[in-house]
């Protein structure tokens, strides 16, 4: 009687590798393996959600509309009460001042919408960048934080003008 023939060390079951989770595409065309972990699950960043929602434009019009309203009125009752309107008499240096204050406006309302969307974000358990967090999230801290940042454009703004 034969012996049946021996193994040999090659032959012996090989224990299976676990293999790799197949990701599929996603319906916006972005592949999910190259999304960064601090994308929503849409695929979408934090600024391209913030561009995306339409209240971000209204509220950014919203401060450019104000702040030219404000500059009008504000011109107008330097005027009405004989103050030094000198500077901006010519209506080139009206259409700047107001331009300006506009553009302020517009910078004012696109914080305020980054602020909404911060919480809006946190709120929902997303992931929200740090430094956007240090800036809209923190309370005290980040008041902390904007102060140093209005001293600085305050004191630029001051030697682009003088």
């Amino acid at each position: 009687m034969a012996l049946p023939p021996r193994r040999k060390s090659s032959d012996a079951p090989r224990e299976l590798k676990p293999r790799k989770a197949v990701v599929k595409p996603t319906d916006d065309d972005t592949p999910a393996r190259s999304r960064k972990s601090s994308h929503t699950p849409r695929g979408l960043s934090f600024f391209q959600e913030m561009v995306e929602d339409g209240s971000v434009l209204v509220k950014i019009l919203g401060g450019a509309g104000a702040g030219a309203v404000m500059a009008v009125i504000a011109r107008a009752k330097m005027s009405k009460r004989g103050g030094d309107v000198s500077l901006i008499n010519s209506p080139a240096a009206l259409a700047v001042f107001i331009l300006a204050a506009a553009a302020i406006g517009a910078v004012l309302g696109g914080l305020f919408a980054a602020r909404d969307t911060v919480h809006q974000r946190l709120a929902a358990r997303r992931s929200v960048p740090l430094p956007l967090k240090l800036l809209f999230a923190y309370g005290a801290v980040s008041y902390l934080l904007w102060a140093p940042i209005a001293i600085i454009v305050i004191i630029a703004i001051l030697f682009m003008v003088f």
